[in-house]
């Protein structure tokens, strides 16, 4: 595996942002630099004052570093406050627009094109589901359109995209990050063998990442894990495939081409049966005349079944809470198959804590105790394992990304002034 960014701490600023900063720094001046602009990313709205107490700056330096970024464009004063000794003192911000990111995650079932700012706000968003039979020349289509749609709302069209700095690609998909390759995409055969990359760098001209998943989950935790003392921790995404990530010491791992499913292919030895087995059976179950009455009822409670991963493993729970014993006892393999895997992370990487997360969540509280049940069994897990419910949709988790990836651009632009 390999360490996906270089991490350096800078300066007092406790910013969950921090692992953006490259590593090498080629001068004292550009480190405060560096400390300046995470302080002012983190807490947004800052004086000079304050910026120099909590980043040890001297005060003269900071003033200078300020201006500096503010004749860039990057941060603006938003308003003055009262100073010592009667002076107006500059309340300083990151420009939300100083530069825009597109943003696209490609479902089970919709394409999402979206236009984020520096804040990691949405500024337009535009969602299509795909066609019966979908083709390459839809899906290409579909990204065309979708592009062109926010493009419009934003800038009054598409030939108006210099201000987008880059744009970043997810999808529920295997996928070669480093070729910019989607390679398997179940459900979407027509994306199989898609460049994407390549695709939008020649027609748009906008630099592209390819990025996973699992890695935009297992750094979202990273604060809220941070300040409860734990540095070491495996990500374990469920969906219908099963991917994971390892955070240690802070820094986000991945796999060969950036990939997620190194660690959770190790499940094929144990003969697994995964989400995606317990979402087919699912669904072949529930569409069978003697089910029409459950089918029915899960439909009443306004779940879209099938809709997505997230809404069968919302399915699957519902159902469990009716009390079918079939569907339970699908969920019960693939809760034994979920534990293995912990097993397994647990005995190689020995973390502190595992986070189940992607379909699984608060919000599946039957699946997630099938799951914690068989985990009890395993008397060699002795980290901490837990679920969570993140509050944040794929789609804003991927913005986030967009903006590290944005900072982590604006750092390397400051080293290579200095």
């Amino acid at each position: 595996m390999k360490k996906e960014q270089n991490e350096s701490t800078a300066g007092k600023t406790n910013s969950n942002h921090s692992q953006s900063i490259p590593k090498k720094i080629k001068s004292s001046k550009t480190l405060n630099i560096l400390r300046a602009l995470e302080y002012i990313r983190e807490h947004n709205a800052v004086t000079p004052a304050d910026l120099s107490q909590h980043t040890e700056i001297p005060i003269a330096s900071t003033y200078r570093i300020i201006q500096s970024m503010v004749d860039s464009g990057l941060v603006t004063c938003i308003e003055k406050q009262e100073g010592n000794l009667g002076r107006r003192a500059g309340l300083y911000s990151v420009d939300p627009n100083y530069k825009h990111m597109l943003g696209i995650y490609m479902g089970k079932r919709h394409l999402t094109v979206f236009i984020v700012n520096m804040l990691g706000e949405l500024l337009q968003i535009s969602r299509e589901s795909y066609p019966a039979d979908c083709t390459l020349e839809n899906l290409m289509e579909m990204l065309d359109n979708g592009i062109a749609t926010v493009a419009k709302a934003c800038y009054g069209g598409k030939r108006k995209l210099a201000k987008l700095r880059f744009a970043g690609v997810v999808a529920e998909a295997a996928v070669d990050a480093n070729a910019g390759e989607i390679l398997e995409f179940d459900g979407l055969d027509c994306a199989k063998g898609f460049k994407i990359r390549a695709y939008l760098e020649k027609k748009y001209k906008i630099p592209t990442y390819i990025m996973k998943y699992v890695h935009l989950a297992a750094r979202i935790y990273s604060k809220d894990m941070a300040a409860s003392g734990v540095r070491d921790y495996i990500y374990i995404s469920t969906g219908f495939g099963v991917g994971a990530s390892a955070v240690l010491n802070g820094a986000l791992y991945e796999g060969a081409q950036s990939n997620a499913g190194e660690l959770g292919t190790l499940l094929g030895s144990i003969r697994s049966y995964l989400p995606a087995d317990l979402y087919r059976d699912t669904e072949k179950y529930l569409q069978q005349p003697e089910n029409a009455e459950l089918y029915g009822w899960l439909k009443a409670q306004g779940t879209d079944l099938f809709s997505s991963s997230n809404a069968m493993m919302k399915t699957v729970d519902l159902a469990v809470e009716r009390g079918d014993a079939y569907i339970r006892s699908l969920l019960d393999k693939t809760a034994v198959s979920i534990a293995k895997l912990c097993g397994i992370l647990a005995g190689f990487f020995d973390p502190q804590a595992i986070i189940i997360g992607g379909d699984v969540s608060k919000t599946t509280p039957h699946v997630w105790e099938a799951i914690e049940k068989e985990i009890k069994k395993d008397p060699s897990i002795k980290c901490t394992v837990m679920t969570t419910y993140l509050g944040k949709s794929r789609f804003e988790m991927t913005a986030m990304r967009l903006v590290d990836y944005a900072y982590e651009d604006i750092y390397t632009e400051l080293i290579e002034k200095q």
